[in-house]
């Protein structure tokens, strides 16, 4: 089998065109951007000229069938091509998110958080669980992106009445049953488990966002469009 070709400081090749697809989709992002429904992601292919690379977007609020967006967009693409996911969401169903970010742990897709509004809440799901193709993770956060954690929402009660001791119980174990399964999550796509505290320490109407520091300490790789200087999690420890 012939070897992966490397650069001189030892990065795969691939991650180099994997920086390149995304700065061309970033340029491009504004002009080829479909509108997007109020409630509803897009899923559409933006074309980079990359050869290697098929670059794809998912925007908009994160709802059920957009898994099955993502999988008919992505069924398009041959199997000789990586796949990079830029991302763009307000986020929206938990439940959504998790399995779109099962189905890109399974395909081994690059994960991106771009420019702009941000990917917060279940779009995070989505982008943590990116990896390369040797398995190992693979979540670009652009400078500058916002990409943001807080508590699901488990619905909206009334503030002007009283709650029984059953009621406050039961809303009590909905939570903690969410918390079970967004920690399970974290396990499954093999991301810290301070990720899982970041989610925990910001109520539903509040956010806790992720600073460059934090990101490369957690193995996130850093992206400056201006530069076009990528910083790894490795670079940061050294």
């Amino acid at each position: 089998m012939k070897p992966r070709q490397r650069h001189r400081d030892g990065r795969p090749a691939a991650r180099k065109a994997f920086v390149l697809a995304a700065l061309a989709a970033t340029a491009s992002l504004a002009a080829a951007a479909p509108s997007t429904p109020a409630m509803a992601a897009m899923v559409y292919q933006v074309h980079t000229g990359d050869k290697d690379i098929s670059t794809l977007v998912l925007r908009g609020q994160i709802v059920p069938g957009d898994l099955a967006r993502l999988q008919r967009v992505s069924a398009k693409i041959p199997p000789s091509r990586r796949i990079v996911l830029m991302l763009d969401s307000p986020g929206g169903s938990m439940d959504e998110g998790i399995a779109i970010g099962r189905y890109v742990y399974a395909a081994k897709i690059t994960t991106v958080a771009i420019q702009g509004p941000g990917c917060h809440s279940a779009c995070t799901f989505v982008f943590l669980a990116g990896r390369d193709s040797n398995e190992q993770p693979m979540r670009i956060m652009m400078k500058g992106a916002r990409v943001g954690f807080h508590q699901g929402a488990i619905r909206t009660l009334p503030t002007n009445q009283t709650y029984s001791a059953s009621d406050i119980a039961t809303a009590a174990e909905i939570g903690q049953e969410m918390v079970k399964r967004i920690n399970a999550y974290f396990h499954e796509i093999k991301a810290d488990p301070e990720f899982l505290t970041m989610v925990l320490s910001a109520p539903n109407r509040s956010i806790t966002l992720l600073n460059e520091f934090d990101a490369l300490r957690l193995g996130i790789y850093v992206m400056d469009t201006a530069t076009q200087k990528l910083t790894t999690p490795a670079d940061f420890k050294r």
